[in-house]
């Protein structure tokens, strides 16, 4: 018998806020169906977001998260052969966005 402190931890992962049935059909084929198997389940990769910085002091290669103004769109011609451009800026300098199939 186990400790009713421990009960959350067999109730299904739809009793967690946020998890409903298309989330739980796609954890269920990982096999986590419960709360317990989710502290089991080791994540394969992390993306750290937490390097801030301004336009101009962004070092290439990094992953960054920008808090940038819209400029300017310019919309691609029709047909999708061409990328899709935004520029974008801050305080500190300026940059270009750019999306290839940005339909």
């Amino acid at each position: 018998m186990r400790p009713e402190v421990l009960f959350p931890l067999f109730r299904a992962v739809t009793a967690l806020k946020g998890i409903g049935g298309r989330t739980a059909a796609h954890m269920a084929r990982l096999e986590l169906n419960r709360v317990l198997d989710l502290l089991w389940h080791k994540p394969v990769g992390l993306v750290d977001r937490r390097y801030t910085p301004e336009v101009a002091f962004a070092e290439n290669g990094a992953v960054a998260t920008l808090t940038v103004k819209v400029e300017r769109h310019f919309a691609a011609p029709p047909g999708g052969k061409r990328p899709y451009r935004i520029e974008v800026s801050d305080q500190t300098g300026e940059m270009d966005l750019v999306f290839f199939r940005g339909n």
